[in-house]
């Protein structure tokens, strides 16, 4: 088989959130045909959701192709009780831009920060404007929610909003993959050290898959990021069997779709993470600044690396512009209530 790629033109690259795109350096390549955006390897199609990039795949990400529907992660699904064959449906792709390893451009040496993007172009790719003249409309729909979540895991609601906000722009974009395929292009996928990713990616599946049911969703249908993060505040299924993701409504179980949920699930992880305090601005390297980093997994990145910073900054930026929206609408409505004495 052909294991070079050549697909379409760039785009920005995030921070691997809901954007979909996975946190590695963009290359960028040769455009080519569109027939090179969809393939067929034992029997399994993959396509592409990053255009611009040469990928190449492994000899053995190759051989784990040959086992894929016949080997151990069928046979888990099975014993999970997943009786649906979900590697036989029309709709299982994978995912290239995932599993695949980016192929450096002929002649360059990876340099670590050699490809990275300024704060100014990430807020450009993660349209931080338009979601600031969103926010303050989400506010309003929201605000007795938010303002519980605020007193009840002492977490500020305009940081809680904002978080949402970067995420998945107030829960109006979900991702733009499958779980279910998602999760199994991350079980391809290979770390650094040239390991599989099988017992994380098997580990969402299996924890995700029956959590979808109960709230009558199908796994090969239910939107997430590339890696298999879902609904409005963009929970991984083992972050949520730990117990982190929590209803808003005592009287029901929690839905990770459910934006209240969302909201207060949100707010209970960063003070799980160690955001203290409703007082002062979230300052670089304070206690709330590492919540938000351990949130969206930045926190990983070596000292110095780019990426450990724009998370926060992007979350704070939001959060901070809704409450100036807040203190302005508060101050109105006081000057017209005095105006009418």
């Amino acid at each position: 088989m052909n294991r070079r790629l050549f697909l379409g033109t760039t785009i920005p690259l995030g921070l691997g959130m809901a954007a979909g795109l996975s946190p590695l350096e963009i290359l960028t390549a040769e455009e080519s045909s569109p027939s090179d955006h969809d393939i067929t390897v034992e029997g399994i199609r993959i396509i592409n959701k990053t255009p611009g990039v040469e990928y190449i795949i492994l000899p053995s990400q190759e051989r784990a192709l040959k086992h894929l529907k016949d080997g151990l992660l069928r046979k888990a699904l099975t014993e999970a009780g997943h009786k649906e064959d979900f590697f036989e449906d029309p709709r299982f792709v994978l995912y290239l831009n995932v599993f695949g390893r980016r192929k450096r451009p002929k002649g360059v040496r990876h340099q670590r920060g050699s490809y990275e993007q300024s704060y100014e172009q990430i807020k450009e790719a993660y349209h931080l404007e338009d979601k600031k003249r969103m926010a303050f409309a989400f506010y309003l729909e929201n605000s007795e929610v938010l303002e519980r979540a605020e007193r009840q895991f002492q977490i500020p609601r305009q940081h809680i909003a904002g978080l949402i906000g970067i995420e998945t722009s107030f829960g109006t974009y979900l991702g733009e993959y499958d779980f279910f395929n998602a999760g199994v292009s991350n079980y391809l996928r290979m770390n650094k050290e040239g390991f599989f990713k099988r017992d994380w990616s098997r580990k969402q599946l299996l924890l995700g898959m029956p959590e979808l049911k109960k709230i009558g969703l199908a796994p090969l249908d239910t939107r997430s990021s590339y890696a298999t993060a879902v609904g409005p505040a963009q929970f991984i299924f083992t972050t949520y069997a730990e117990g982190h993701f929590v209803s808003s409504d005592p009287n029901r179980q929690p839905n990770v779709f459910h934006m209240h949920d969302s909201i207060f699930s949100a707010a209970n992880l960063l003070s799980n993470y160690g955001w203290r305090g409703l007082s002062g601005e979230v300052k670089k390297d304070s206690p709330a600044w590492r919540a938000l980093q351990r949130y969206n997994g930045c926190i990983g990145h070596p000292a110095g690396d780019y990426r450990r910073d724009h998370y926060p900054n992007l979350v704070v930026e939001l959060g901070d512009h809704l409450q100036a929206q807040i203190k302005t609408a508060q101050d109105m409505t006081r000057t017209l209530n005095h105006s009418k004495i």
